[in-house]
């Protein structure tokens, strides 16, 4: 991952926040009279020094032999076109441009997050993926799922139960890190479906089954116990169990 870039006459460099960087002219240093380094429209130092009010303050430090210009500790906002211009005894020498780019470095694995359908009638799932990297700072996402690749920040493919765990592997990336997430995903088939949904059937089956029961139980005592009634019969305190196993045996 290289942090220089070369773009026509402009060179481009890249750094993580934090970090420090060195610009250099690479132009011959011999017989330079006059040299400076603008930061936007700011001179940040000239062939005596670092200036007072350059926009870096300490941060920064000139060297007045081969006249690079170094600044430490860098910011978001420190993202910019440095220029250098010198001259010699007998001309103005071109003037050179470094587009300095900082970047948030991505710290933590990024959030991944899936959702797969029930096997369609082609028994195939399909699975929505989508990665998400914490930093905002020129993010890539690559996919690797077995051998194939993918570019994106989301994903949606098919998988069959026959694949079993299909491992989906995000990496986000910048142009100074990267960081990788991974997700085991696998297509049930409508074999294990089913069973689930029976054994719930069941499970719904056998309580109604013993609600249906106890209903039963409550109408044949009501039955006996007006029979009992109507032909005048003197009802006898007897245990409960005792009472019901006599009546239902003697209907």
């Amino acid at each position: 991952m290289s942090d220089v870039e070369a773009s026509g006459e402009k060179q481009v460099i890249h750094r993580k926040v934090g970090d420090s960087v060195e610009l250099s002219s690479n132009l011959p240093t011999e017989g330079v009279r006059r040299a400076s380094w603008r930061y936007k429209n700011l001179t940040v130092a000239d062939e005596k020094g670092v200036l007072p009010s350059n926009p870096f303050q300490d941060r920064v430090k000139f060297n007045n032999v081969n006249f690079s210009l170094t600044v430490k500790e860098l910011t978001l906002q420190d993202s910019g076109d440095f220029s250098f211009s010198s001259a010699t005894k007998d001309q103005q020498r071109p003037t050179v441009i470094i587009t300095l780019q900082v970047h948030e470095p991505i710290s933590k694995q990024p959030d991944l997050f899936s959702n797969i359908s029930e096997p369609g009638l082609n028994g195939f799932c399909t699975v929505y993926l989508d990665c998400r990297a914490a930093s905002q700072s020129n993010i890539t996402y690559n996919w690797t799922v077995g051998n194939q690749r993918y570019r994106g920040p989301k994903l949606q493919l098919t998988i069959r139960p026959q694949d079993g765990d299909t491992i989906f592997s995000c990496t986000a990336s910048n142009v100074v890190s990267e960081m990788s997430a991974f997700k085991s995903v696998r297509c049930k088939n409508n074999t294990d479906i089913l069973s689930k949904e029976d054994n719930n059937l069941v499970w719904i089956l056998s309580a109604a089954g013993g609600g249906l029961l106890i209903l039963v139980i409550i109408i044949v005592m009501t039955v006996c116990l007006c029979k009992r009634r109507w032909s005048g019969k003197k009802p006898f305190n007897a245990p409960f169990s005792f009472l019901l196993q006599h009546e239902v045996f003697s209907l």
